[in-house]
C-alpha cells in the first residue's frame, strides 16, 4: 500500500533502511518504485534499522520465536538473599524497564518456582501498555487456585504448559477442571527429565 501512495503522491526520492526479509516481498515495492522513475537508496542506517526491528527479522528468518531473558543479579551473583526473603535487587529505574520490555513483548514465561515463591501479577503496570500472555512453566500442575495468577486469569490471557504424562490421574483431572473454570488455559508439553521441553513449549 505505501508503495502505490508514494507513486500517487509523485515522490520523487526515496530512502530505505532496511529490506523486508520476508521472501513474499522482499525488494519489490523497491523495483515498483525504480520502474516508476523514482530514485531510491536502500542501506540507509540499516543496521540501527535491523534493531528497531529485530523481533520481526528474527521470526522471518528463523520462523522461531524471538525470546529475551531477564533476571536480576547483585555485582557478587545472587539472585536473592540466603532466607530467600528479599524482594528487589534492583532499583526503581530498573523496575520500570522491565515493564516497558512487557508492554513490547506478546509474552511473558515464568516457572513455578517463581509463582509460588513470589506470588506475583506479570502484568504490565504502565499506563496505555497492553499486558503480555502469562505462560507458566508447571509440569506437576503445583500452581495454587488463590495465586495471583489464577484469580487474575479472566482479565489477562494466561496459559500454564504441564506435563500431561505426570501424576495422579484422577488428581490432574481435579486440578485441570479447577484451573479452566478460573480462565486458564492449560497446555500439555511432553517432559524431559521431569521438566517441561521448552523447544517443544517454544513451538
Amino acid at each position: 500500500p505505501c508503495t502505490d501512495i508514494i507513486i500517487e503522491k509523485k515522490i520523487a526520492r526515496v530512502f530505505v533502511g532496511s529490506m523486508d526479509s520476508n521472501p513474499l516481498v522482499a525488494g519489490k515495492g523497491v523495483q515498483i518504485l525504480r520502474e516508476h522513475g523514482i530514485y531510491v537508496e536502500t542501506g540507509i542506517l540499516e543496521e540501527e534499522c535491523l534493531k528497531l526491528n529485530e523481533v520481526f527479522y528474527h521470526y522471518i528468518t528463523t520462523k522461531t520465536l524471538f525470546v529475551v531473558m531477564k533476571y536480576a543479579m547483585t555485582l557478587d551473583g545472587k539472585i536473592a538473599c540466603a532466607t530467600g526473603d528479599s524482594k528487589w535487587v534492583t532499583g526503581e529505574i530498573a523496575r520500570a524497564q522491565v515493564h516497558r520490555m512487557r508492554g513490547r513483548y506478546r509474552g511473558i514465561m515464568v516457572g513455578i518456582g517463581t509463582v509460588l515463591a513470589d506470588d506475583p501479577m506479570l502484568n504490565v503496570r504502565l499506563e496505555g501498555k497492553k499486558s503480555p500472555v502469562r505462560i507458566i512453566c508447571d509440569s506437576m500442575l503445583r500452581i495454587p487456585l488463590d495465586s495471583q495468577i489464577c484469580q487474575t486469569a479472566g482479565r489477562y490471557r494466561t496459559i500454564v504448559a504441564y506435563a500431561g504424562e505426570k501424576g495422579n490421574a484422577i488428581c490432574l483431572e481435579e486440578k485441570k477442571h479447577s484451573l479452566e473454570k478460573l480462565g486458564v488455559v492449560l497446555l500439555s508439553v511432553p517432559s524431559e527429565k521431569g521438566e517441561i521441553n521448552l523447544q517443544l513449549l517454544m513451538r
